[in-house]
């Protein structure tokens, strides 16, 4: 057939970019790698890159203008070397998923980019207890613990409110003790909570109290503008800091689901957070016994675990 003949009866011509899942003896298939991800309103979803900043030039590969199709295909000849994808929306704060395909003909080693810990963690060591300026010493702790828990001295969600707002308002994070609410104190009862009685003697409370330290001391050192908050793009490199790697959808959902309307997160929100994060690994790996990376859990299980935390 003819050019002319095949532009006369045809409209839409689509290229079919055989992979090694459809492999035949005659045909050499790309190399195909993909990567699923999510614009988030205000975390992820800056749109196009119109005046971003570079330090050194970079291949840039970008349609004329966007597309509304379902799919968009971009194909390039580039040189070895490394490079950096980018998949952006028309416009800031676009919310969707998307499914990015890697096509080489030869395999690629396509990874989602690191984020780069800063600098001054070693600041960590360098001040080791930033946290005795924000909360009241040890022997303080166990006056508070007395004073603020019922005559059987079990500390309850209302008694641990009572006792971080005192201890925070003494500290260098006066101030955000307006950020505590029942609700967090709640679930830090029923996460440290070994009898399941939705209350903490002396020795639970205790153990609650040497995350406490030990989390204040990251949230000062990240706080690098002193504002009692973290801004949200402090929050991985700080959970980093105390131990928790998550990838970026867990950063989207923590943005969305822990941050305050600018989008910083409060002191009482950090240990919240960790909290519930390093209760949710360890139960998780509590099932998974031999580290497969999955489990199974009974209903009644699955019910005990989202409810009562």
């Amino acid at each position: 057939m003819s050019v002319s003949d095949f532009r006369q009866n045809f409209e839409i011509m689509e290229v079919c970019h055989q992979t090694e899942a459809f492999q035949s003896s005659s045909v050499q298939p790309w190399s195909c790698s993909m990567h699923h991800g999510s614009w988030v309103s205000s975390i992820t979803a800056g749109g196009p890159p119109i005046g971003r900043k570079r330090q050194k030039p970079v291949h840039e590969h970008q349609t004329p203008h966007y597309s509304s199709r379902r799919e968009v295909v971009l194909r390039s000849s580039l040189p070895p070397g490394r490079y950096i994808i980018i998949p952006s929306t028309s416009e800031p704060n676009q919310q969707g998923e998307f499914l990015l395909r890697v096509l080489t003909e030869k395999e690629n080693l396509s990874n989602p980019a690191d984020k780069p810990l800063p600098q001054d963690v070693s600041s960590l060591t360098e001040r080791r207890f930033p946290h005795q300026a924000a909360l009241p010493s040890l022997q303080a702790t166990r006056q508070l613990f007395t004073k603020h828990c019922n005559k059987q001295q079990f500390c309850k969600p209302v008694h641990l409110y009572n006792l971080l707002t005192e201890a925070i308002q003494g500290g260098v994070l006066a101030g955000s003790e307006k950020f505590l609410v029942l609700e967090q104190c709640k679930s830090m009862v029923v996460l440290m909570d070994t009898q399941g009685i939705a209350r903490l003697n002396w020795t639970e409370f205790q153990e609650l109290w040497d995350k406490i330290r030990k989390w204040t001391d990251i949230f000062l050192v990240f706080d690098k503008n002193k504002t009692k908050r973290l801004e949200y793009q402090e929050v991985g490199p700080a959970l980093k800091a105390a131990g928790i790697v998550v990838d970026d959808l867990i950063m989207q959902l923590v943005g969305l689901r822990y941050t305050e309307p600018d989008m910083t997160i409060s002191y009482p929100g950090f240990l919240y957070l960790l909290l519930k994060l390093e209760n949710m690994i360890f139960k998780f790996q509590g099932y998974d016994i031999v580290g497969m990376g999955s489990i199974t859990v009974t209903y009644r299980q699955w019910l005990h675990m989202t409810m009562y935390n």
